[in-house]
C-alpha cells in the first residue's frame, strides 16, 4: 500500500542540508571569491618574501656564497 505522507517525509529528510557546526557558512558570491583570492595571493607573496630574506642572511654566513650567483626560491 502507498503512503503519500510516508514517501513526502523520507523525500524531504534525504534532501536535508547537514547542519554545520561553529562559524555560519554564507554563499560565496564571484566578488568575495576574488577578493579571498587576492588576500591568499598577497600572504603568500609576503611570506615568500620574508622566508627568502632569511635564506639570504644565512647564506651570508656560509663559505662560498656568491652575492650575484643562484639564489634559491
Amino acid at each position: 500500500m502507498f503512503y503519500p505522507q510516508l514517501f513526502f517525509d523520507l523525500h524531504s529528510y534525504t534532501n536535508r542540508k547537514k547542519k554545520s557546526f561553529g562559524s555560519s557558512k554564507r554563499l560565496r558570491t564571484p566578488r568575495s571569491l576574488t577578493r579571498l583570492m587576492q588576500q591568499h595571493r598577497d600572504g603568500e607573496r609576503h611570506r615568500h618574501r620574508g622566508l627568502n630574506a632569511s635564506i639570504e642572511e644565512i647564506c651570508k654566513h656560509v663559505p662560498g656564497y656568491d652575492e650575484n650567483g643562484y639564489h634559491t626560491k
